[in-house]
């Protein structure tokens, strides 16, 4: 049998704030520190993107929200390294009839929810559907990626059946 888990009345606000490049790493957005128009950030429902300012504006109740990263970017970690790309959002804390605990109460939501990234490279990796031409450039300098060679040449060749498969039909 289930419990009865009481609801928590809520009334929904408006959670804003900034993504930005962290250059100082310090997890604030400080002076001189450019704002990352474009970049996505959600409430588990809705997503929107940052505006030329960097800034967003998401409705906002009992949920988690989180920026989500995009290319040539990545979130600050903590100290077991695990991404800190979230801010939980739980005014009450999770409800007591819970078997195991939850959440402690995060209070009133704060002015400005800002969202440090960092700027990352990340290796081109390809799929022959998107971007053959990057498929045999890993599969011809195998070099570069010994890695990603073997597999370059087996998604080209999966690939290239694929396609000769449907040809045919």
């Amino acid at each position: 049998m289930l419990a009865a888990v009481p609801a928590v009345a809520t009334a929904q606000k408006v959670a804003q704030g900034i993504v930005f490049l962290d250059q100082d790493r310090d997890g604030q957005h400080g002076p001189g520190e450019p704002p990352l128009p474009g970049v996505r950030v959600s409430n588990g429902r809705d997503v929107v993107p940052t505006r030329k300012d960097g800034r967003y504006e998401l409705s906002i109740d009992d949920d988690i929200l989180f920026v989500i990263k995009p290319r040539g970017y990545m979130t600050p970690v903590d100290s077991l390294n695990l991404p800190r790309f979230y801010n939980i959002r739980k005014p009450a804390g999770s409800p007591e009839a819970l078997r195991y605990a939850g959440g402690t109460p995060t209070g009133p939501l704060p002015e400005s929810i800002g969202f440090p990234l960092l700027q990352h490279d990340e290796p081109r990796v390809a799929t022959a559907a998107r971007d053959p031409g990057a498929m045999l450039e890993t599969a011809a300098a195998p070099e570069a990626r010994p890695d990603l060679a073997g597999l370059a040449v087996q998604l080209l060749v999966e690939s290239a059946q694929r396609i000769s498969e449907r040809d045919q039909v």
